[in-house]
């Protein structure tokens, strides 16, 4: 897909456990090729077996999948706009302003708006119905969106193109192996508002970038996953107003159901009592805070750092808000968090931040020009956020006295939002 674009990036966090397997992160990009028919292609680039269909980086092959433009400072029409058969590939001289409340994240400078994530939404819906796949996870569709525009923009720089051949036996193949029409497949899309023109440059978008994964690992001697998270680690991203609306907060994983104590005998010994019970961690609602232990972020620069761990949160209602000092979503959060912060104390609520990935000598002026009073702890490794899950720039985690996890916020917070999560973590 080819976004607008914006000017204001953000670093991202080391990326790689933000799903449970180093595959699972590749599927975020390839899960829809697999949805889109479950395509040979996609099952032997899982295994590491098969050969591609053909691709080139050389610039002379006439029919092309159209890549994403660079970013310049200016804001472009999405590629796949609504009613549109054909991108808009260059930005236009008098470009639209892309209301906040639209913006879901900036992906190196590159802005994706909600309109972008529903076409991908409803292109998914419409292939789950013609091919009988199940849904994909809500907070796995807004990653896969960032990682294709990731992998589409170092697709570009590398000058990476795909033969337009390709989609057409793609779409071919894939409604054979379901037993489908092409009538099929436009009806399908029509009724979710997409055309086939737009979902056969979706499509295009899909297989270049497996493809350019698949190329990048054979000539590095890696692995697509690797380099997928290479891409994501030289990443930056900051998340817009409306990316909550596309990130559920991943529930926890299943607990098996209690064993009944057998009938205790005479010397049995008693079974352990709840608060014994080593509760699992998590990000999901319900779970224990995952575990780290970080330096605190001084004012004074000769005093000896102080390390805070997750486990001295427990006890006190938190909101733990992951940032950086120059995500324009968090500049815009920030002040909404210090005032809040002052009056939550009355509430029994402490604020935490982290800053991810910057020494103290950069967060400090960001500290002080903010008059931040609570904890800042500094994840200078980003291992922290990467336990966290942390798409993006501003999350912020609110955790209940036992440690666990209520509810979870991407993209900045207002103060409505703030003050209802406040209201519950505090109860």
């Amino acid at each position: 897909m080819s976004y607008p674009d914006a000017n204001q990036p953000v670093q991202l966090p080391p990326p790689s456990n933000r799903v449970r397997r180093m595959g699972q992160i590749f599927m975020l990009v390839l899960v829809p090729v697999i949805l889109l028919g479950g395509l040979v292609l996609g099952f032997r680039m899982l295994s590491g077996s098969g050969a591609a269909p053909e691709a080139t980086a050389a610039p002379e092959v006439a029919a092309q999948i159209p890549a994403q433009p660079s970013p310049v400072p200016t804001v472009a029409p999405t590629l796949l706009a609504a009613n549109t058969l054909t991108p808009t590939l260059a930005p236009t001289l008098a470009p639209t302003p892309i209301p906040p409340e639209q913006i879901v994240a900036v992906v190196n400078g590159q802005v994706v708006t909600t309109e972008t994530v529903r076409m991908a939404q409803a292109v998914d819906e419409a292939m789950t119905d013609l091919l009988g796949r199940p849904t994909e996870a809500q907070e796995t569709l807004l990653e896969r969106v960032i990682n294709l525009t990731l992998t589409g923009q170092a697709a570009d720089r590398a000058g990476f193109v795909l033969d337009s051949a390709v989609v057409g036996t793609t779409q071919t193949q894939l409604l054979d192996q379901a037993g489908r029409s092409l009538d099929d497949l436009t009806g399908m899309l029509a009724q979710r508002g997409v055309t086939l023109g737009q979902f056969e440059i979706y499509l295009g978008q899909l297989l270049r970038s497996e493809q350019f994964l698949r190329q990048q690992a054979q000539s590095s001697g890696s692995t697509a996953p690797l380099v997928l998270q290479r891409t994501q680690d030289e990443a930056q991203i900051s998340l817009g107003m409306a990316a909550a609306d596309f990130a559920a907060l991943p529930s926890p994983l299943p607990t098996p159901s209690p064993t009944p104590p057998p009938v205790a005998e005479s010397n049995a010994t008693p079974p352990p009592t709840p608060d014994l019970v080593q509760r699992e961690r998590g990000i999901g609602v319900g779970q224990l805070l995952p575990d780290f232990s970080l330096p605190t972020l001084s004012l004074d620069e000769a005093a000896t750092p102080v390390s805070l761990g997750a486990d001295d949160l427990i006890g006190t209602p938190t909101v733990l808000s992951f940032y950086t000092t120059w995500c324009p979503y968090c500049e815009r959060q920030t002040p909404i968090l210090v005032e809040s912060a002052a009056s939550a104390l009355g509430q029994g609520v402490q604020f935490v931040g982290i800053d991810v990935k910057e020494p103290g000598e950069v967060t400090l002026p960001y500290v002080q020009r903010h008059g931040i009073l609570y904890p800042v702890l500094l994840d200078e490794s980003g291992s922290a956020a990467t336990a966290y899950g942390v798409p993006g720039y501003p999350t912020t985690y609110f955790i209940d006295r036992l440690g666990q996890i209520v509810d979870r916020h991407i993209g900045a917070l207002t103060a409505e939002h703030l003050s209802a999560y406040l209201d519950r973590i505090s109860q």
